[in-house]
């Protein structure tokens, strides 16, 4: 069994989530452990779906339970507040690597949702100028 998306898989992850959740509305987020989001999706053509997004492993739509706590953490906080009841306009990969990227507009104001699929990946959520506003996971580097 795999544990990571390539970036052939994350191609054409990009694929299917533009075919059935582009044009849709971002609901609430949900944080089940220290690397995993849920966000609620109201799709155009399917209704309510949850996308699952897991730093370094993977991002896919699905059914299962997703997990309610009564104080969600700051990350999904953050995402409720700026991008819950905001179009889905654009998923894109970058550059070929395994970086997801959604944009997401409200009143206006793009917001960009940034996943890492690579191994000790973190998600970034950035304003209009790309600035960061919220980290899942705060990550230090040499130099």
């Amino acid at each position: 069994m795999k544990k990571a998306m390539s970036n052939v898989d994350v191609a054409a992850m990009v694929k299917e989530l533009q075919d059935r959740i582009g044009g849709g509305f971002m609901g609430k987020a949900y944080q089940q452990s220290s690397d995993r989001i849920w966000l609620s999706v109201q799709s155009p053509a399917e209704g309510r779906l949850d996308l699952l997004l897991e730093t370094g492993r993977r991002v896919h739509i699905t059914k299962a339970e997703r997990p309610a706590s009564k104080t969600p953490p700051q990350f999904p906080t953050m995402l409720r507040s700026h991008l819950s009841g905001g179009r889905i306009v654009d998923i894109r990969q970058h550059q070929f690597d395994r970086l997801l990227e959604i944009k997401v507009e409200r009143s206006g104001t793009p917001r960009y949702l940034i996943v890492e699929l690579f191994p000790k990946g973190s998600m970034i959520l950035l304003d209009e100028s790309r600035n960061i506003l919220s980290m899942l996971r705060k990550m230090l580097y040499r130099g």
